[in-house]
This record gives C-alpha cells, structure tokens and sequence, in this order.
C-alpha cells in the first residue's frame, strides 16, 4: 500500500528500534541488521519470480541506520543526570 521502499523502511525502523532498546550495544544491532536488509533483497535473486533491488535495499539499510542512531542517542539522553537548571 505505502510501496516496497517505504515499506521496508519503516519495517527495519522499527524492528531495528526495538532491538536497539533490548540489547545495550544498539550500533552493532544496527549494523547487523543493515547487513540483514542487504542479504534478504539479495537472496531475492535465488527465488524464480523475484528480483534483488539495490534500492530497496539501501532503504531497509537506511531505516536500520535511522533506528540505531536513533536508540543510541536517546539511551544516552536517558542515562544522563537531570540538570534542575539552577
């Protein structure tokens, strides 16, 4: 409905986001599944009707990406001490 692109961006967004919260080292995880994005549009090639797409790959890549910086800088923020501005 939104499109392949768009769609595998927000999936490994997501996923990504979620698996950054759960592990501490959320730039591997982030790394890791950029990998996974291209391995899956690549092992497309093997199956008779599909077609690897560098596109949609470099999308599901970059909502990965997106997600471990994302989760990276917000467990920091979290961690930092409160400052009461006084």
């Amino acid at each position: 409905m939104l499109g392949w692109k768009t769609e595998h961006f927000l999936g490994f967004l997501i996923v990504t986001f979620i698996a950054c919260v759960a592990w501490p080292r959320p730039l591997i995880v982030g790394l890791a599944l950029m990998a996974t994005a291209g391995l899956l549009e690549a092992l497309q090639g093997l199956t008779p009707d599909r077609v690897p797409d560098l596109p949609t790959a470099l999308c599901g890549a970059g909502g990965a990406l997106l997600a471990s910086v994302a989760a990276e800088v917000t467990m920091k923020r979290l961690r930092e001490p409160i400052d009461s501005g006084g």
